[in-house]
């Protein structure tokens, strides 16, 4: 089975709905708030700018991140679960 279907059928099929919908919901309100600082910066001056879009792209590059390595260890555990799964022959 080709792996990208795999991940998209281990996340569909998720045993952490909850899970994935709050790591979701933090990665879109850092993606505000980046945007958020990143706009003030601009509106600040030109000391606050450099900081503002500083503090804004740390924030957009950190959420992404986050949210990454989160629905790693989601996937991890769902495929976890589909191996004993799968050796006990509930699958």
């Amino acid at each position: 089975m080709d792996r990208q279907i795999y991940l998209a059928s281990l996340r569909r099929n998720t045993a952490y709905p909850t899970f994935r919908g709050f790591i979701a919901l933090v990665k879109w309100l850092t993606y505000i708030l980046g945007g958020v600082c990143v706009a003030v910066g601009i509106m600040a001056g030109p000391f606050g700018m450099v900081g503002g879009i500083v503090a804004g792209l740390v924030l957009l590059v950190m959420g992404r991140i986050g949210a990454e390595v989160s629905l790693m260890m989601a996937d991890m555990a769902d495929a976890s679960i589909d191996t004993a799964a799968a050796r006990h022959g509930q699958r």
